[in-house]
């Protein structure tokens, strides 16, 4: 599912909305303003601390609808582009560093 970027705005400031409301702080900056939309077969996917810092070498699993999993860690930047994945709903885990996983 590829959004406009009125829809995607529009789904940004419901999160900030409901982060409000839930007691939650969001980073100030848009951590994603200045990335390239991905394919619709990719899924772009940020891992960033509670401050908005990118987070790197972080393992995730992910879990697209056709139900296969797939691993990836996250570069420098704490972003990670998987291509070739299956429409639909995805699921995303967070498995630990390259260094040492969780579990």
């Amino acid at each position: 599912m590829t959004l406009s970027p009125e829809d995607a705005a529009a789904v940004a400031a419901a999160a900030k909305k409901r982060a409000e409301a839930e007691g939650l702080e969001l980073p100030e900056k848009e951590v994603l303003a200045d990335s390239t939309p991905p394919e619709p077969d990719e899924i772009a996917l940020l891992v960033v601390d509670e401050d908005g810092k990118p987070i790197a070498n972080q393992v995730l699993a992910l879990k697209p609808a056709d139900g296969s999993t797939r691993d990836v860690a996250t570069n420098k930047d704490g972003k990670a582009l998987v291509s070739k994945v299956a429409q639909g709903d995805a699921v995303v885990s967070i498995l630990g560093t390259r260094d040492t996983k969780v579990g």
